[in-house]
């Protein structure tokens, strides 16, 4: 018997993905004179490909299979990228594009970006965007919309800008693909796009309404924070200073201090810390002990600190209290926090570095856990935080936080408590509500945050009410000069951050801003 040596070839990737997309003789005829006929016209070489192309681009609803099948083939024969796709094609690069842009409908030139070659012959989201754009347009519950828009984003947000715009060659795919469910009209498909439970809640609250609110909202806070005795720590810290400048006595060492270190001034550096203006101090008068100790002498700045500071440490505890009483209290557990927090998407570097700032690895998660379970979940606009090496911001429209590491647990749970206000519409009017009751109902009532200090660093357009609170920023009022018709507040973000920054709180409560028993009033009550 002859025994023979031959051994049958061998068959590269490429050529196995191409048979494998044979479903008879027919197609493995056609897929032979495609790629192995090399006589062809340069560029029909590839005409296997644009025939699977044309298959599915006339498909509503295109199987796992048939997409999972066509980008193996692309990708097997044309790489991964336009690069490499370009290079294969050589001259016939060209002609490709212009019939792959026929079947399509889509432009030549986006099919070229990088980004739209992806979408269409990498991983053939291109093919499932309309069945999951008619799935949303069937929807017949919240729920089913919901899951179809979380689908869609996972479909568009790679084409898209940060999540919130297309540019040119990501309209010309989606428009030629969904453009009849979109009505001819791209902006509609932000509508898709949205998902009910991260839009902010209804509102419900009428201008009069949200006055009655607020006072219930600060009556809650105010039974809340007596239980926990925080009047009388008030009145042992104001009476601490009384005790220490008690001017009938001209022997008080510490009224001495004053009068040698700040002069004729010494009195009203009195005024200001009998009365508990630790802040700034009023509009233009600034006329509280904060600005006393920016524009004095050095020696007597660190005096003047020293004063509030043995002052406010009867109520530091306090505010420790509060905020734990008010974690406590909360009906989150750490399952919900954890779902939450998967769903926002966090810059690696941001928490990397916060938690080198704070000293403590896994801080920025079991800060951001914290903040959650204090609003009792009731922030719907957060899903992006990213770093950021400058002044730290948050985003309605970008449902973002942008983040300096350095600032930590405080400028965390401020730009979230920006947040809680996005989400919660009805907590804007009675932050108006609470601004309004400051200024004695005068919604005009604002002035440049710059008069505030005696050397303020703010823009011309900032503006704040014209109140002696503990910190001017806490009554900044955004889009416009009038408080009923602010659009967003730092009521809340600054709450929640006096609530981080128990120094800040106990300050605060001192001042009688009356922020923390409203803020602690909503968070304690609902709504």
């Amino acid at each position: 018997m002859l025994k023979t040596t031959l051994k049958a070839p061998k068959t590269d990737k490429k050529t196995k993905v191409i048979i494998g997309m044979c479903n008879s003789v027919d197609d493995l005829s056609a897929a032979i004179l495609s790629f192995w006929d090399r006589e062809g016209v340069n560029g029909s070489s590839y005409s296997f490909i644009l025939d699977r192309l044309s298959v599915l681009s006339l498909k509503t609803n295109v199987s796992e299979s048939d997409i999972t099948a066509f980008t193996n083939l692309a990708s097997a024969v044309l790489g991964k990228t336009f690069t490499a796709a370009k290079k294969e094609l050589g001259y016939g690069k060209s002609i490709f594009l212009t019939k792959a842009g026929e079947i399509t409908r889509v432009h030549p030139l986006a099919i070229e970006n990088q980004k739209i070659w992806r979408f269409m012959f990498v991983t053939g989201d291109f093919f499932r965007l309309r069945s999951v754009a008619s799935e949303w347009k069937s929807a017949k519950t919240p729920e089913e919309r919901d899951s179809a828009a979380l689908r869609m984003r996972e479909i568009l947000y790679p084409i898209m800008v940060d999540n919130i715009k297309f540019k040119f060659p990501a309209i010309s795919a989606v428009m030629s693909r969904i453009g009849d469910l979109l009505n001819d009209q791209m902006f509609n498909i932000f509508q898709m796009l949205r998902v009910g439970t991260e839009e902010p809640a209804s509102q419900t609250l009428t201008s009069e309404s949200a006055s009655d609110a607020y006072q219930q909202r600060k009556t809650t806070g105010a039974d809340f924070l007596r239980s926990m005795s925080v009047p009388g720590r008030i009145e042992e810290a104001k009476a601490e200073i009384a005790n220490m400048l008690d001017s009938k006595n001209p022997e008080s060492l510490e009224w001495i201090n004053v009068r040698n270190l700040f002069g004729e001034r010494a009195e009203a550096v009195r005024t200001a810390l009998l009365s508990g203006k630790f802040g700034f101090g009023s509009p233009g008068e600034q006329d509280g002990c904060a600005n006393f100790i920016n524009s004095g002498p050095s020696h007597g700045a660190e005096w003047l600190k020293d004063v509030i500071q043995t002052s406010i440490k009867k109520v530091i505890p306090q505010v420790e209290l509060i905020r734990e009483e008010l974690l406590n209290d909360a009906e989150i557990n750490e399952s919900q926090a954890d779902e939450w927090i998967s769903g926002i998407k966090i810059s690696r570097a941001l928490i990397s570095e916060y938690d080198i700032y704070s000293g403590a690895d896994g801080s920025f998660l079991r800060d951001l856990k914290a903040v959650f379970k204090l609003a009792r979940g009731r922030i719907r606009t957060l899903k992006n935080i990213d770093i950021l090496r400058g002044r730290s911001f948050a985003n309605i429209q970008k449902k973002q936080i942008a983040l300096n590491p350095r600032g930590g647990k405080r400028a965390l749970w401020h730009e979230v408590g920006h947040h809680f206000e996005f989400s919660n519409p009805d907590y804007l009017m009675m932050a108006r509500a609470y601004l309004a009751e400051r200024t004695n109902g005068e919604n005009a009532a604002v002035a440049s945050l710059n008069r505030f200090y005696r050397n303020g660093v703010y823009g011309d357009k900032e503006v704040a009410i014209a109140d002696h609170l503990s910190s001017p920023y806490i009554g900044k009022i955004y889009g416009g000069y009038h408080i009923d018709t602010a659009t967003f507040t730092e009521v809340f973000s600054s709450g929640f951050e006096y609530l981080a920054q128990p120094n800040s709180g106990a300050i605060s409560l001192v001042n009688s801003d009356g922020l923390i028993e409203f803020v602690t009033g909503v968070l304690k009550e609902g709504h």
